[in-house]
């Protein structure tokens, strides 16, 4: 006997179904046209950067990664505890946030000027010095050792 079923509130989201066709259906095929002498390597840019992105405008870098949809469809899945979304809704949601989330990181990266990339560096060092990360981590390990002793 089967058990009740969930309420599913999730959809993929249009933001994730563009990243992931772009992906698919242009860059994997340049790629691999380029690395087989099939074609021309190309610089990879989202294809709705093509014609409306300043990479030297912050803001615009934006363009084909909001998220906004998605997060309030996750937060909607969570809000109501009589009526939740179900476990498949949570992951696939999460899963559509985490990869635009990445190749969105990715490419901020990559178009970032040097002084943007050592001005993120030096924030992240300090942060890791004054929350003395690294003594943390080391006493956490020497603690694993020594619980695993006992």
């Amino acid at each position: 006997m089967a058990g009740p079923k969930g309420n599913t509130k999730a959809t993929v989201h249009d933001v994730f179904i563009a990243r992931v066709k772009d992906l698919h259906n242009r860059l994997s095929k340049k790629v691999k046209d380029g690395f087989t002498r099939e074609g021309q390597r190309e610089w990879y840019l989202p294809e709705a950067w093509l014609s409306t992105v300043d990479l030297h405008d912050i803001q615009s870098l934006m363009t084909g990664f909001d998220r906004t949809a998605i997060n309030d469809n996750y937060i909607q899945c969570m809000s109501d505890a009589g009526n939740p979304g179900t476990i498949g809704d949570v992951i696939s949601l999460k899963q559509q946030l985490d990869y635009n989330a990445a190749e969105e990181r990715a490419l901020r990266l990559r178009h970032a000027s040097v002084i943007r990339t050592m001005t993120h560096a030096c924030g992240r060092r300090r942060g890791h010095y004054e929350s003395r990360l690294f003594p943390e981590i080391e006493r956490q390990v020497s603690d694993l050792i020594a619980a695993g002793a006992v």
